[in-house]
């Protein structure tokens, strides 16, 4: 899919999760519930939003230790502008962040880009557990009663938990038999490869070597019970960000258990709906959790949506522009970032059609 493709349907995705959202609302409403908001309750939230980046900082440096030490403060600046990033169709992001950590530390992309993966599949374990309790102690929410787009919110939820649960699974097996039993890894890749041309399987061995490179701290136990810290601190701090505006917004239900369900919700939304910034598939988990579930009115639920996708915009958006100019960043290298990472892709597949394969056999394969 190009990337005019790509843009035109990020839109038509972010329009009609903005209409299901924005639908029942007029303007007016809208209107009158800003200005009825309570704003001294956003200031913890922004630092809230704030602090989860910091988080997610001391992380990313743990993750990257294996291939380079760097210094917190440094990773700030792709961390941002790689959010930032999150703008563009495809959410660019996922390829600016590890494009630019290793322009500016010169680690290997496809290490770096492993560093992601990491983190993603720890955010979802740890999702996972949290969508497991809501499910477990309290299966009330999710009456059969709601829906979303006619679709039953708890079979939406079901279904997500499922399928994000075997991928996970399936991710941390390969990971954990790529750091203790390379080969039969290794070999694995080989078998699902075995259809395709010949130079796939030279790349995918590649490929699976750099990515274990990305991989390798989470041999180090105490690195991996930091990393899960930090995580289980993020998505904590990510959860209680959006609290404030429950008083910002004066609604009925402040209960823990709301702003959690919120938070899953949110999660599940944003990972179905893959839009640029977040714009639409965010709004659209508030009003699912707060109006759809809880019962709010979907004007508050509109009002919450909008500050929380507003604030959290916010702070990405300054930190990127400042760290644009402070590192003295082209707009346009920025712009054009994602077709650059792939020509990185394509410079180190040039590189294994020159060599070559290293067989499951090598020093490097399991003992």
């Amino acid at each position: 899919m190009n990337r005019t493709t790509q843009f035109i349907v990020s839109l038509i995705i972010t329009a009609g999760a903005l209409y299901y959202t924005l639908h029942n609302v007029s303007l007016k409403e809208l209107s009158d519930s800003f200005a009825q908001a309570h704003y001294v309750y956003m200031v913890p939230a922004i630092l809230l939003m704030a602090f989860s980046y910091v988080l997610r900082c001391w992380r990313w440096r743990i993750l990257l230790s294996p291939m380079k030490k760097v210094d917190t403060v440094g990773l700030f600046s792709p961390l941002m502008v790689g959010y930032m990033g999150n703008i563009l169709p495809a959410r660019a992001g996922e390829i600016l962040r590890p494009y630019l950590v290793g322009k500016k530390y010169d680690i290997p992309f496809s290490g770096a880009l492993a560093t992601i993966v990491v983190e993603r599949v720890t955010d979802i374990v740890i999702l996972l557990l949290i969508f497991l309790w809501v499910f477990v102690g309290h299966p009330e929410i999710f009456s059969p009663e709601a829906v979303f787009s006619g679709l039953s919110v708890q079979d939406l939820a079901l279904n997500f938990g499922k399928i994000a649960g075997a991928i996970s699974i399936f991710i941390l097996i390969f990971i954990y038999s790529l750091l203790h039993h390379e080969g039969k890894a290794r070999r694995f890749m080989q078998w699902v490869v075995s259809r395709l041309p010949k130079k796939w399987h030279e790349k995918t061995d590649f490929w699976v070597q750099e990515f274990r490179l990305g991989i390798l701290i989470l041999k180090d136990f105490q690195a991996f019970a930091k990393i899960i810290f930090l995580t289980s601190m993020e998505w904590a701090v990510n959860i209680y960000s959006m609290y404030p505006l429950y008083w910002a917004y004066d609604l009925k239900d402040k209960s823990q258990i709301s702003v959690i369900l919120l938070t899953v919700m949110i999660a599940i939304m944003v990972t179905v709906l893959p839009t640029p910034a977040l714009l639409g598939s965010f709004h659209a988990g508030v009003t699912i959790a707060l109006h759809n579930i809880m019962g709010e009115t979907e004007v508050a639920a509109a009002g919450v949506g909008m500050a929380g996708w507003g604030l959290n915009f916010l702070v990405i958006f300054l930190a990127g522009i400042y760290f644009i100019f402070h590192d003295s960043l082209s707009v346009r290298q920025l712009l054009n970032a994602e077709a650059e990472g792939e020509a990185e892709i394509d410079e180190l597949e040039h590189h294994i059609d020159e060599e070559p394969p290293i067989q499951p056999g090598d020093s490097s394969s399991e003992k």
